[in-house]
């Protein structure tokens, strides 16, 4: 399994142009009330709506689940990789909460229904001592509708052995009235999950979670990120210390990033030195890349991901992202989608200090 693959991007990128992802398309500061904070992408919608059986045969309806908080998250049980370090995680963080813990409930919806048994699936939740979660499988053609609602990539039954595991790492956090309030993608990190638990249980908060750990969320140290350059060259996000960054992934073939990156290149000309534009450039060729830069007269440095590394450290699940980052490495703003003219004078500029 990858934390990123092309096909979920294109959806993605799709769908942010048809406005659909208005849900999704979050602006997270520091500037929040005082109180604890949600870790991880805020989002705000009605979760999609479905019921399944789970291991044991019981159907299981996500309408039924309001008045207390839900995890759901999307693995399998033949992953060997990144299902078990999620899983781990998230059971982790129930136990921790104590009695707390028995208001969360936890739904896995399988990515792999042709391999996950029930037997595998028992197995799967022994493991991990989380025999408490429904573990929710079907034939995939009634799964397809709940991964694309939930904007989850996963490999076609006929795929190659190699990628037959492969799908999208997405663990949602619903709050009581049924709405999604965080998304987290990747490895997620057990302290997060425990305080986002909390949060949403109305548990007392843990003070456990320190701001000081490099993530890619509000208030936290920027992920350090070394790549080669598409102008030759390699360049590190810590040699630009000192300096405002606009970390921008973006990709050739995202048609929202030909809307966005007019934008990025007139506003950082208009800016001046206050600000400086990073692009990371996925999933893509550097003859595409650079063909597409030049049409649009980019001239800041933009950063060649061939191996998803970076996609990976910034836990990107769809293009175009951005992080702003203050002079000091730390994640100011999170944009997931296409950034405005709006976005740049409410949010950007008066972080530059007007």
């Amino acid at each position: 399994m990858v934390p990123l693959r092309r096909a979920l991007i294109v959806v993605l990128c799709a769908v942010i142009v048809a406005g659909a992802l208005t849900g999704l398309m979050t602006v997270r500061s520091d500037t929040a009330p005082a109180g604890p904070a949600l870790a991880g992408t805020l989002m705000n919608r009605p979760a999609p709506l479905f019921t399944l059986p789970d291991q044991s045969g019981r159907l299981i309806s996500l309408r039924t689940l309001r008045g207390h908080p839900v995890v759901l998250t999307f693995l399998s049980a033949a992953c060997t990789t990144l299902c078990p370090v999620v899983a781990e995680s998230i059971g982790r963080a129930i136990r921790e909460m104590g009695p707390a813990g028995k208001r969360v409930t936890v739904l896995a919806v399988s990515t792999a229904p042709e391999e996950d048994s029930r037997a595998a699936t028992l197995r799967f939740l022994r493991a991990h001592q989380d025999l408490n979660w429904h573990y929710l499988s079907a034939p995939r053609r009634v799964l397809a509708r709940v991964w694309r609602e939930y904007y989850v990539y996963v490999a076609p039954a006929n795929a190659p052995q190699s990628v037959k595991n492969d799908h999208t790492s997405a663990t949602y956090f619903l709050d009581a009235s049924g709405r999604e309030r965080v998304l987290m993608a990747g490895a997620v990190s057990g302290s997060d999950v425990l305080r986002d638990l909390q949060i949403l249980s109305g548990a007392p908060v843990a003070q456990t979670v320190g701001s000081r750990v490099a993530a890619p969320q509000v208030g936290h140290p920027a992920p350090s990120l070394a790549l080669p350059t598409l102008s030759g060259g390699r360049l590190s996000l810590r040699s630009l210390h000192g300096r405002t960054l606009l970390l921008n992934f973006w990709a050739s073939w995202c048609t929202a990033c030909r809307t966005e990156m007019p934008l990025l290149v007139r506003w950082e000309h208009r800016l001046g030195g206050r600000l400086m534009v990073v692009g990371v450039d996925e999933q893509d060729s550097a003859g595409a890349a650079r063909t597409f830069l030049a049409r649009y007269g980019a001239r800041y440095p933009v950063l060649f991901d061939g191996s998803n590394y970076g996609a990976a450290q910034y836990d990107i699940v769809g293009l175009p992202t951005s992080f702003l980052i203050t002079p000091d490495g730390v994640v100011r703003f999170v944009y997931q989608g296409q950034l405005t003219n709006r976005d740049f004078v409410r949010q950007i500029v008066p972080a530059l200090g007007g």
